[in-house]
């Protein structure tokens, strides 16, 4: 008999596809972040959700990020999560971003320096007035976030 997940009837169930997880870097992953990382592959794993990490360990960010996506369509991963190699999340950051079926969705995370605010933005150009940082379920209209945790379709590329 399968083992039938326990997500299987809750609010995270979602349609199952390839998750390609990408991760910019220079020359290392903080710890905290590589212990995040490997409870959301299990995680993934055990709701069998084929996910599959590339890092790009280089300087220049536009050129990363352009070199990830092109392994995300190689791949042919319906979704690419964004994920900045100093950030720490839950488990189930691409499940609850992927319930959502947008096109692209982020979450909001409060920056590594003072002031500690939020990165998501009501209207750009506001930057003083970031949204504040509270964890919810429910998808906010912003005008721009940034990077550090975001999920793409990848037929956007």
């Amino acid at each position: 008999m399968k083992k039938q997940s326990v997500f299987s009837s809750s609010s995270w169930s979602t349609k199952k596809g390839k998750l390609a997880v990408l991760i910019p870097c220079r020359d290392t992953l903080h710890s905290a972040h590589a212990l995040a990382l490997a409870e959301l592959v299990k995680f993934n794993t055990m709701n069998d959700i084929d996910t599959h990490v590339f890092m790009d360990a280089s300087t220049v960010l536009l050129t990363q990020r352009e070199r990830l996506a092109t392994e995300a369509v190689k791949l042919d991963a319906e979704y690419a999560l964004w994920l900045d190699s100093d950030m720490v999340f839950p488990a189930t950051t691409a499940v609850r971003l992927m319930k959502h079926n947008e096109d692209v969705v982020a979450a909001n995370y409060v920056r590594r320096q003072k002031p500690y605010k939020g990165v998501a933005y009501e209207t750009i150009g506001d930057w003083e007035n970031p949204l504040p940082f509270e964890v919810q379920d429910e998808l906010v209209p912003i005008e721009g976030i940034g990077m550090g945790c975001m999920l793409m379709k990848t037929s956007i590329f």
